[in-house]
């Protein structure tokens, strides 16, 4: 096999594919023919069309799809996509390139980026994937040489063959190797996007773009990444047909299924649906929750810039209440037991919200430790005497960034990324596992205990909704004939399932022991989600209707 290091033409690199085993050689093809079209996508997206953006945009996502989800459909739709941008590139415009530019140049590495994408899509559903991929990234290396990025290309190429040896997912790293964008290609991508912007309807591709670049989920995890691809990927051509604006549409609901970006209904019941299950819960019930994502670190790092934004503008309405208090402690004295404390963490609050308006990031899991230390503050006995009457402004302040929280972040915390991978059976009858849930729920309600809180009305209004929209899921999963199909709606309902069911449980669970409730529920979830899939973990969480002394 010809060595990694020795690949730096098209007659190496054919010869290193065709040595790869017969079953791993399309999908590597279709791979890295992707990443070497899209490095250089900046100069077509710098001269792009509208009337050829969208059909190019969607081979090249639906060439990553198909190359990560080997099935019929995926692959029709590389071909339908292919096709659709062939005919739309033969009657595009092209615009001008910037000053001083030579036009015929720029011209010919954007045809030979479309040349590239069509090849690319088409070592999805092809005979001749080495083929294709050779020939794409020859056409992409030269379009690269406009931009000074020959040689860089082929470097970057070599890095995701020595990924691909190592058995690696190149699809999760950065397209440029440890994100060394080369600079002219950075002023490219800079123009490209200005353009782009300039266009409503353009902005989801924008940070899809980036998204790839950086060699990060456009979602919260991998997972519901791929799956929102997927669902992309398979959007009806007459959709893609209708244009940027009609599509901008179709795209943003399946982010509010797959991303951070709720609807205002869905955060609402979030909301609802998490304080039915836990009551008044605090900072360390939240912390406790986070652990229940795989994706912890980006949940604690916020970057979606319209959730950090909201959050933003929810603390600039509450800055003001932080620092009235923090000026009476200080006029009062920092002598008070706890006040200097208090008064660090709220700084520290206060200053992560500033950074955030600046970097459009938050770093969410830093502001949930800082709640929790001032929460820890606001139950001692101790500090609240020796505040006296500013203990009433301090209680309100640290109650109101809890709630905050919880506004902003419920619906995000909600989604418990922890369940998202654990499946029912095949052979399940799905009503089944319904029939249960409304089950717990009816003994919920009927619960008469004195030792329990009763749910809210408008809590377990939720839990209905939640489960009636389980009922049609379950229809159209069982009338539904495409596999592909089917199978999404399988899993958007285990998952739906197992969010419902753990949130009984966590209700449950506080009603009767409020400060251990998180803590065994995420102990039952990591067991169940090992062993027993959807079943077990409905029975786990209502195992507790047929306990003694319940």
């Amino acid at each position: 096999m010809v060595q990694v290091e020795a690949v730096r033409d098209r007659e190496s690199f054919a010869a290193w594919l065709e040595a790869l085993p017969e079953n791993e050689r399309t999908e590597t093809a279709a791979i890295i023919a992707s990443r070497a079209v899209l490095r250089v996508f900046p100069i077509w997206a710098m001269l792009q069309s509208s009337t050829d953006f969208l059909p190019l945009v969607r081979t090249l996502l639906v060439s990553v799809v198909a190359s990560e989800f080997q099935i019929p459909e995926i692959k029709e739709a590389a071909r339908i996509a292919r096709d659709a941008s062939r005919a739309a590139e033969s009657a595009v415009k092209v615009k001008l390139p910037p000053k001083g530019s030579d036009v015929a140049a720029y011209a010919t590495a954007r045809k030979a980026v479309s040349a590239a994408a069509f090849d690319a899509a088409a070592t999805a559903f092809s005979n001749e994937s080495v083929v294709r991929a050779v020939r794409a990234m020859d056409l992409t290396a030269d379009a690269a040489d406009l931009a000074n990025a020959y040689s860089a290309s082929w470097i970057a190429l070599r890095s995701d063959l020595e990924a691909t040896l190592a058995r690696e997912n190149i699809l999760h790293h950065p397209l440029w190797p440890e994100g060394s964008v080369p600079k002219q290609l950075q002023k490219v991508w800079s123009l490209g996007r200005a353009s782009m912007q300039d266009n409503f309807g353009y902005s989801f591709w924008i940070s899809w773009y980036e998204a790839i670049l950086a060699g990060r989920p456009l979602t919260s995890d991998w997972h519901s990444h791929w799956q929102l691809m997927q669902d992309i990927a398979l959007i009806a051509p007459e959709d893609w047909d209708k244009g940027a604006e009609h599509l901008a549409g179709v795209i943003e609901k399946l982010e509010e299924k797959h991303s951070y970006r709720v609807s205002t209904e869905t955060q609402g019941e979030a909301t609802t649906l998490l304080r039915a299950a836990l009551g008044q819960f605090g900072f360390n019930d939240i912390r406790h929750l986070m652990e229940l994502l795989p994706f912890a670190e980006d949940l604690k790092h916020l970057k979606d810039p319209d959730a950090v934004s909201d959050f933003v503008a929810g603390m600039d309405q509450q800055r003001h209440e932080i620092e009235t208090f923090m000026r009476a402690v200080d006029r009062e004295g920092r002598s008070l037991q706890g006040a200097g404390g208090i008064l660090t963490y709220f700084e520290e609050v206060l200053t992560e919200t500033s950074k955030a308006r600046q970097l459009n990031q938050l770093n969410v899991g830093w502001i949930i430790d800082c709640g929790e230390i001032l929460q820890g503050y606001a139950r001692s006995s101790e500090t609240v005497a020796e505040l006296g009457p500013l203990s009433i402004p301090f209680q309100r302040t640290v109650q109101n960034l809890l709630d905050l929280i919880h506004s902003h972040f419920s619906a995000t915390l909600l989604r418990f990324g922890a369940l998202r991978d654990i499946r029912s059976s095949d052979e399940t009858r799905l009503a089944d596992l319904m029939e249960d849930l409304r089950r717990g729920l009816a003994q919920i309600k009927e619960d008469t205990a004195g030792n329990r809180v009763p749910m809210a009305p408008e809590a377990i209004a939720v839990f209905e909704k939640l489960l009636d929209d389980l009922d049609g899921m379950i229809q159209r999963e069982f009338i539904a004939r495409n596999s592909a199909i089917k199978s999404q709606i399988r899993r958007d309902i285990d998952y739906r399932m197992a969010q419902v069911a753990v949130s009984l449980r966590l209700y449950w669970e506080q009603s009767a022991a409020p400060r251990m409730a998180v803590g065994q529920v995420i102990s039952g979830v990591a067991k169940k989600k090992l062993k027993d899939g959807i079943e077990g973990l409905v029975q786990w969480a209502l195992d507790w209707l047929s306990s003694p002394g319940r």
